[in-house]
Parts: C-alpha cells; sequence; structure tokens
C-alpha cells in the first residue's frame, strides 16, 4: 500500500491556479468582517492510502489541521478533471497512467473552509487473477489436441514443440502433424483484460506425440467353421510390416478367456455359435491400433463317424481316440482285434447303454462294431457343464457336468430291451473302455435317497436314478 503524503504547499495545476485566483478576488471583495474569519490551517498536507493499481480502493487521509475541523469533503481528481467524491474511489481500468491526486476542504464553525490538495499519484496497471489450461486429446498424428482457455479478455494461444515455436498453432485447437511424431507438445495461452497487466498459463503434454500406422488392415477369419475345426486370423498387408500383432476371440459377440492366438480350435460345444477376432497393432512409436473382423456363419456341429451297424476298421473309419453318442435306444459297441464279435478272444472290451454312450478306441485295436447307436462324435473334452442330470446316459465329470456330490429322492426306474426295472443303475468308470480294468464301481438301488459320487475325469452311468441334483 502507498501512502501519499506532501507538503503543506498547495500543488500545482490549472484548476488549482484558478480556484486560489478566484479565492483571492472574492477576498479583496468582501466586507471587512466577513475577511476578519480566519482560515483553519493546514499543517500535514492531505494524502490517500492503496497501491494505485487498477481494482484496488483508495482511502483518503485528509492531513493535519489546526485546529481541528469537525467535518472534511473529499473530491478526487484524475489529471486536473474531477471524477469521484467521498472518502475512497476505486481505480478503473481507464484511470491507468494518469495522475490522482486528493482535494479535502475542511470546516469548523467560526473559521473560514479551507482547501488543501494531495500531490499526484500514477495510477499503475492491476494484477490479473491466475488461470489455468490444460490439454485434451490424443498425441496421435491426424488428431485434435485442444487448450482450455479463459472465456474473458482478449486471449492468444502458441503451440510449441519440444519448447519451440514453429509456423501456426496459434489456435486453441490444433491439428497435431507428422513433424510432431516423437516430440512433446505444449502450449502457453496468454489473456489481457483492459486496465490490467498480461496473464499468461502454460500446460505440457504427457506423453510425445505418436505416429500413425500407413496400414492397419480389418482382419479375416479362414477356416471352415465347424467344431473340430481351426480357424485363422489373417492380418497381411500392415504398414510397417514389422507391427507386433495380439489378438482376442469373440464367440456370439463374447470374449473367449485364454482365446489371445493367432487361431482357434473350435471344441463340440462351439456349434451353432458365431466368432470374429480382433486384431491390434503395436509398434515403438507408433499409436495402437484395433481392428475387428466381420462375424463368421454359425459353427456347424463335429460329423458323425459309425453311424450304421456294423464293424469300423481302426484308423480308417475310427481315428483313435474317446467318442460319444446321444439317442434314446440301446446302443452296444465292442474293441476288437479281429473281425469276429462272436470269438471271445477278439473281444478286447465291450459295453453300452441308453441315452448317452462313451466309447475309447485305443491304436492298440484294429475294429469296433456298434449296433443301434446311430453315429459317433468325437470328444474333445468339453461340455454343458451342468449341475444336474435328468437322463439315462453315462456323463463325463468336468465336461458334461461338474465334479461334485449328486443327489436323487427317488428311483425312476428304467426299461432295457423290453424289460422294465425298477431300479436305479449307478456305474463309474476311469476310462471308457468296458472292461474290468477301467471299471471303478457299480450298484444298484431299489430305492431313494440316492447319493453319487461325481470325479473329475471320471465317467458316471445312471440310469433310473430319477433327478439327480449337485449339492456339495
Amino acid at each position: 500500500m502507498t501512502t501519499i503524503p506532501g507538503p503543506a504547499a498547495r500543488p500545482s495545476g490549472r484548476i488549482v491556479a484558478g480556484v486560489l485566483a478566484v479565492a483571492a478576488a472574492l477576498t479583496f471583495l468582501a466586507p471587512a468582517a466577513a475577511r476578519a474569519a480566519e482560515p483553519i490551517a493546514n499543517t500535514g498536507q492531505p494524502g490517500f492510502v492503496s497501491d494505485m493499481r487498477v481494482g484496488s480502493t483508495v482511502t483518503a487521509l485528509p492531513g493535519e489541521w489546526t485546529p481541528e475541523p469537525t467535518a472534511f469533503d473529499y473530491e478526487w481528481y484524475l489529471d486536473d478533471s474531477p471524477v469521484a467524491t467521498g472518502e475512497t474511489y476505486t481505480l478503473a481500468a481507464d484511470d491507468v497512467d494518469r495522475g490522482l491526486m486528493l482535494k479535502v476542504t475542511a470546516h469548523l464553525d467560526g473559521y473560514e473552509d479551507t482547501v488543501a490538495w494531495s500531490e499526484p499519484a500514477a495510477v499503475l496497471a492491476g494484477v490479473q487473477d491466475g488461470f489455468t489450461t490444460a490439454i485434451s486429446g490424443r498425441m496421435v498424428v491426424g488428431s485434435t489436441v485442444t487448450a482450455t482457455v479463459p472465456s474473458e479478455g482478449t486471449v492468444s494461444v502458441r503451440w510449441l514443440r519440444d519448447g519451440a515455436r514453429f509456423s501456426g498453432g496459434t489456435a486453441a485447437s490444433y491439428v497435431v502433424r507428422p513433424a510432431d511424431a516423437g516430440h512433446t507438445l505444449s502450449v502457453v495461452v496468454t489473456r489481457a483484460l483492459p486496465g490490467f497487466t498480461t496473464a499468461t498459463a502454460t500446460a505440457t503434454a504427457s506423453t510425445r506425440v505418436l505416429n500413425v500406422f500407413e496400414a492397419a488392415p480389418k482382419p479375416t477369419v479362414s477356416g471352415r467353421v465347424r467344431a473340430g475345426s481351426t480357424l485363422t486370423a489373417v492380418t497381411d498387408g500392415a504398414k510397417p510390416s514389422d507391427a507386433k500383432r495380439t489378438y482376442q476371440w469373440f464367440r456370439d459377440g463374447v470374449a473367449i478367456a485364454g482365446a489371445t492366438k493367432r487361431t482357434l480350435a473350435l471344441k463340440n460345444v462351439d456349434a451353432g455359435k458365431t466368432f470374429s477376432v480382433t486384431v491390434t497393432y503395436a509398434k515403438s512409436g507408433y499409436a495402437k491400433v484395433t481392428r475387428s473382423s466381420a462375424t463368421t456363419k454359425a459353427a456347424a456341429a463335429r460329423p458323425k463317424v459309425a453311424a450304421k451297424n456294423g464293424y469300423y476298421r481302426v484308423g480308417k473309419d475310427f481315428q483313435p481316440g474317446t467318442y460319444y453318442r446321444t439317442g434314446s435306444s440301446v446302443c452296444e459297441w465292442y474293441r476288437l482285434s479281429g473281425k469276429d464279435i462272436d470269438v471271445a478272444k477278439n473281444v478286447r472290451g465291450n459295453n453300452g447303454g441308453l441315452g448317452r454312450v462313451y466309447l475309447q478306441v485305443k491304436a492298440t485295436d484294429t475294429w469296433i462294431h456298434v449296433s443301434g447307436c446311430g453315429g459317433w462324435t468325437r470328444f474333445d473334452g468339453t461340455g454343458a457343464q451342468r449341475t444336474s442330470i435328468g437322463g439315462n446316459g453315462t456323463y463325463a465329470v468336468g465336461a458334461d457336468i461338474k465334479p461334485g456330490t449328486y443327489t436323487s429322492d427317488t428311483v425312476s426306474g428304467f426299461s432295457l430291451y423290453g424289460i422294465r426295472l425298477d431300479w436305479c443303475f449307478v456305474g463309474v468308470e476311469s476310462r471308457p473302455l468296458g472292461t474290468d480294468s477301467s471299471a471303478v464301481d457299480f450298484w444298484i438301488a431299489e430305492s431313494g435317497p440316492i447319493e453319487v459320487k461325481a470325479r473329475s475325469g471320471q465317467f458316471l452311468t445312471v440310469w433310473g436314478c430319477g433327478t439327480l441334483t449337485r449339492t456339495a
């Protein structure tokens, strides 16, 4: 804050000189009795308190007087022109670089009103309140980035590349150029307000500018869309060609957990589903780009083998592996070393059943004989992962059903070759080979409740056991 004092002598100025001349003339013309009134003596020149910047308030100091006046009048002047009255005055933008003076008139009964002036003081530009700016948008060649700017005043913008100016870049929004790749952009925003000094704010991007791929084609999907086949993502034509590619496959529009390779093997559970793939291109100094393929048609089911009754050659008609069939008729199968099921020494394994039936063909088998089975599907370890068993059949634990304890309150019974059996039959195999060595447990219950333990990797056969529900 500044206090404007001064000597008791009046300040110079055209208005002040004129006022004094008129006062002298009036004194000469006044009656003797009036001239006898003495003026109040100004022993300390008036002044004011302020930092003298636009926006601040100036407060009058009346000075020292003898005797002490009972009242004061204040009038403010700028460059000899009156602008306001009162004890305070707020400096405006138009006041910059002009001289401010205070006129004080002192009043006291029995004394002549007396005028005193302060020294003039120059009005300074005000100091703006600070503001901030920020950069929004992707730092990628071809993208538009924007600096936030104040809504008031005259605003100018200057974009910088690694702290240096370049041609253009003087608007709030800026389209990132190829020359910016690998560099850091920043922005300087300046605001001018009348009567105030200019204010500046800066912001710097958090990342360097990334280049863009010249070509990042959408992937296409090749391969037969069928369970048991493999789909492949084709991404030819990327530029730069050494871009790293990462993949994500989707089933019916939902990302498949762990399916992040270029290829996708379709399983039995994929039948009837559609597929697509996204590829993300990445390279140091370049912005990542993700592209999506078109969606495939619905996947066909895996083709069945050995649909008719009879003998099938292993390695030709039946490849080694595990198979299942579905249906309601009684299905029976034989694993053979020779092409005759009536020769006991040829039989390496034999089984069958109702509903879903499993068969494991070994590479050492020579022939397979099937009857009433209606075709076999290659088992690939996938299934519906159900928590209840509502029909007769054999179930792969961990694929068709979840491992755990299954219970039923009733025995529903079943029919086999036209014979009605009011039993619940439970069989457990380690593998569906139809041998004594693969059998884990077999038992029959004539009434409920039924409790069955299903362990992962086993094959559980249930006939006539009602609806078994997983309880643990």
